[in-house]
This record gives C-alpha cells, structure tokens and sequence, in this order.
C-alpha cells in the first residue's frame, strides 16, 4: 500500500489540494469580470477553484506503469477503486468545508459544483489518460463562462454557481458523476487482465506473457 501511495505521489496531492482549499477560503468570495457578449458578467473564483482541485484528485490516479494496471484484475484493482473513492471523498469533504469558512456558507452548492467537475475529470481521464483530467473540465468550463451567466445571476443549469435549490443543476451534476464512474467501470473491466483468441494457454503461460507485452 505504501509503495502504491508513493507510486502515485498521493501525499503532494494531497498538499496540492489543502492549497487549494485554503486559496478558496481567503480569495473564493472575490469576483473575476467576464465579458463574453460584451456585457460584463461576474463569475466568484469558488466557482472555478473546485475544477482544479477535481482535476488534481483525479489525476492522482495515474499509473506510472500503466500495462500493469491494465493486466491486473485482483488486488491492485481493488486499491485503484479505493483509491478513487478516497479521491472523490476528500475533494467533497474539502470543498463542504471551506464554505463554512466563507461568508456564503453553502456546502450544498460547493459540494455539486465538485461533483459535476469530479465526473468531467474523470470521464477525461479514461478517455486521454489520468494525467490529463484537466482538459475536459477546463473544455466544459468556456460554454460555462459562455452561457451560464447572465446579468441577472447564473443560469439554473449552472452547475458551479446556480442556487443549491435548482433542480438542473444537480441533475446535471449527478449525470457527470454518473457517466464519469460508468467510463471507469468499463475501463477496468475492459482493461483488466489479456484477451487470448487462441487455443487456452496454461495461466502462468498467459500473466507471463502479459507482463513482458
């Protein structure tokens, strides 16, 4: 287990994400100015920050040797799945957290916003790789700043600002969530362990031969 946590680099996550956190608490509350048609909108950075953090948790599930992730369906797997249990725990916990430090306090709010970035990072990371969970949720964020504000608030689809009462944006928070755990689970039943076509090989035979591939 320590080997996989080191493997992993779990504890600079973790350092990463508690920055994170504090950086939410003192500057989440300020406001960044947008003007995408030419009318300025404003956008809190505690509804950006938490994409970040997603992005970092999930990429800390990245493998440095891959091909031994994708051949093994026993124990590893099993510490992979804690592992991102473990991940998408400590970015809601931690983003539930920091609003209570805020003047806001809506930890129902923090806690959607992070689960539909969770899911967008996630469904990045199966579908480029684990190290690249950024890039969805970051894709995902222009249509946000696009067309989820308007001069009277956010949107009710807006997932990372609309008010905590809005039913489109849990539902849409808990679609991303959904699809992102679907494409993991298919990704580590897809991946785990060789696909033989031929005759049946002696099962010492076939792990060799996936572990030198």
């Amino acid at each position: 287990m320590i080997l996989y946590l080191r493997s992993r680099r779990v504890g600079a996550a973790i350092i990463a994400l508690g920055a994170l956190a504090t950086a939410t608490i003192l500057i989440g509350g300020r406001a960044l100015t947008l003007a995408p048609d030419g009318v300025p909108v404003s956008m809190p950075y505690r509804a950006v920050l938490p994409l970040f953090s997603a992005a970092l948790a999930v990429a800390s599930l990245d493998s440095p040797v891959p091909q031994i992730d994708r051949t093994d369906t026993g124990p590893l797997q099993r510490v992979r799945h804690l592992h991102l249990l473990a991940a998408l725990t400590v970015t809601l916990g931690l983003s539930a957290l920091t609003e209570l430090f805020t003047a806001t306090g809506a930890p129902a709010l923090a806690v959607r916003g992070s689960l539909c970035w969770f899911g967008l990072a996630l469904i990045s990371g199966v579908v480029i790789r684990m190290s690249f969970a950024w890039v969805i949720p970051l894709v995902a964020l222009a249509p946000l700043i696009r067309w989820g504000w308007t001069t009277e608030g956010p949107e009710a689809w807006n997932w990372a600002a609309a008010p905590s009462s809005d039913l489109d944006s849990w539902l849409l928070a808990v679609g991303a969530i959904c699809l992102g755990g679907i494409a993991w689970m298919r990704s580590t039943t897809r991946r785990g362990g060789p696909r033989f076509t031929g005759p049946r090989q002696p099962r010492l035979a076939v792990e060799s031969a996936a572990v030198v591939r």
